[in-house]
C-alpha cells in the first residue's frame, strides 16, 4: 500500500476554497450556536437573578438541533466529495459537485441507515465497562470504508457495512495503519486549527485557570466582562479554526477514498 501517495495526495486534494467553503458553511451555524449559549451564560452570570431556565434550554435546544441538521446535510456532502476525490484519485481532475450528484442518487438513505447502524452498535459496544472503549476503536476500522462503499461501490447500507468489514479482514495491517497515520496526522491538523482560537482566548483562559486553582468564585464577574470585550477576537479566531477544521475533513476523506480505491484495484489484480 502507497501510503505516501495516499496521504500526499490527499493533503493536496484538500486544498480547494470551494470545498473547503462548503464544510465552512456547515460548521458556521455550530458555531454560531456555540456563541449564542454563551452569550446567554454571559447574561446569566452577570444577572443571576434573570437567570431564565427556559433560556438555557433554548441554547441548548438549539445548538442539538442545529448539530442535527448539519450532521444530516454533510452525510450528503461527505457522499459528493467522495466521488469528486475518486475522480481526482484516478485522473488527477475534478469534477464540479453538481456533476457529482447521479453518483448519490438513491444513496442517501443507504448512507443514513449504514451511519445509524453503526451508531447504534458502537453506542451500544461503548456501555461495556473498562474495554468498551477499546472495542469501538477495533470496530471503527472495521466500519471506516461504509460511506466509500455505498458512494462508489453502490452498496446497500447492509452490504456497505460487509464490504468494509471484509477490507478490514482481508487488509488488517494496511487499515491499521491507514487509520493511525489518519489519526496522527488529522490530530496535527486539529492541533494547528485550535491555535488561532487559543491565542484568541488566552486574555479570558488565564483568568480562569487562576480562579479554578485558587478558587475564586467572585471572579467570575470578572471573567464574564473579559468574555464580552474579546468576543469579537474569540469569533476571529473560531473563523479561522473553522476553516482549517474544514479542509481536514476534507483530507479525511478524500484519504478514505484514496485508500478504498487502492484496496479495490488491489483485488481486481
Amino acid at each position: 500500500m502507497d501510503y505516501g501517495k495516499i496521504f500526499s495526495t490527499a493533503l493536496k486534494y484538500g486544498f480547494n476554497a470551494k470545498r473547503i467553503g462548503i464544510f465552512f458553511i456547515l460548521l458556521l451555524p455550530i458555531f454560531g450556536s456555540v456563541i449564542f449559549g454563551l452569550s446567554t451564560f454571559m447574561q446569566a452570570a452577570s444577572n443571576p437573578a434573570a437567570l431564565s431556565l427556559v433560556g438555557v434550554m433554548t441554547s441548548i435546544l438549539v445548538l442539538l438541533v442545529v448539530v442535527g441538521i448539519v450532521m444530516l446535510v454533510s452525510i450528503y456532502v461527505k457522499g459528493l466529495i467522495s466521488a469528486d476525490a475518486s475522480s481526482y484519485w484516478k485522473s488527477k481532475k475534478r469534477i464540479s459537485l453538481c456533476n457529482s450528484k447521479p453518483s448519490m442518487k438513491g444513496r442517501y438513505l443507504s448512507i443514513l441507515g449504514a451511519t445509524i447502524i453503526i451508531g447504534f452498535i458502537v453506542g451500544i459496544i461503548n456501555q461495556i465497562p473498562f474495554i468498551g472503549w477499546l472495542i469501538s476503536i477495533v470496530l471503527s476500522w472495521m466500519f471506516l470504508f461504509y460511506l466509500q462503499s455505498i458512494v462508489l461501490g453502490k452498496k446497500g447500507a447492509i452490504d456497505s457495512i460487509k464490504e468494509s468489514y471484509y477490507i478490514f479482514m482481508d487488509n488488517k495491517l494496511e487499515v491499521f495503519l491507514f487509520w493511525l497515520l489518519l489519526t496522527i496526522i488529522g490530530g496535527v491538523i486539529m492541533f494547528i486549527a485550535l491555535i488561532p482560537l487559543i491565542i484568541a482566548a488566552l486574555p479570558i483562559l488565564m483568568p480562569i485557570i487562576s480562579a479554578i486553582m485558587t478558587n475564586d468564585i467572585t471572579a467570575l464577574s470578572g471573567i464574564v466582562q473579559l468574555i464580552q470585550q474579546n468576543l469579537m477576537t474569540i469569533g476571529i479566531g473560531g473563523l479561522v479554526t473553522i476553516a482549517i477544521m474544514s479542509y481536514l475533513t476534507l483530507f479525511q476523506e478524500a484519504a478514505k477514498v484514496f485508500f478504498y480505491n487502492s484496496v479495490k484495484k488491489k483485488r481486481i489484480k
